[in-house]
């Protein structure tokens, strides 16, 4: 009965997170196609008024309350993103916020190159201090599973059919 139990609750959990991965990635798909418009012409006017706006502007001002020191790497001509590097205590954090819609990545920088971080993965301190920022300001952070899928859009510096997730959200550049 025990075990029969606990098979029943995996399955309503697995297809719980299965539908909370389709309506993330409606959530998604929303957001591009109500910033960009037309997904082979894509109109990139939003970026100008979603700057001016710095939707992003409290939850920085929390991380540097926190004791980290920022430094905003955004690039406009290859980023649809804030790009922020956080670091504290000789540890570096990377967090794009997207301009596109309500959705971040969270990596860490280390010695082996840039790691990405997901709530669910996070064990070190100062990486669940940033998660729970992201969480409390509202800003979903996105898995390497969501950002790295194929996304139809023609988006420029890149060729037909490369685009992902993490292209149309955050940046025409690699997250590695």
């Amino acid at each position: 009965m025990a075990i029969s139990t606990a098979i029943l609750l995996g399955l309503r959990f697995l297809e719980y997170r299965k539908q909370s991965m389709e309506n993330l990635f409606s959530s998604i798909e929303n957001a591009i196609k109500e910033k960009y418009g037309d997904l082979e012409s894509p109109d990139y006017s939003f970026l100008a008024k979603e700057e001016e706006k710095n939707p992003y502007a409290e939850f920085v001002r929390w991380v540097e309350a926190q004791g980290f020191a920022a430094t905003n790497d955004t690039d406009f001509n290859t980023d649809v993103s804030f790009h922020y590097r956080f670091e504290k205590n000789d540890k570096t954090y990377i967090v794009r916020m997207s301009l596109v819609g309500r959705f971040s990545v969270f990596a860490r920088i280390d010695g082996d190159g840039i790691a990405l971080i997901h709530e669910d993965e996070a064990s070190d301190p100062l990486a669940v201090e940033i998660l729970e920022g992201l969480k409390k300001y509202g800003i979903p952070c996105l898995d390497e599973e969501t950002i790295s899928r194929r996304y139809p859009i023609s988006l420029i510096d890149l060729e037909e059919g490369e685009a992902t997730v993490f292209n149309a959200l955050f940046s025409t550049d690699n997250y590695r």
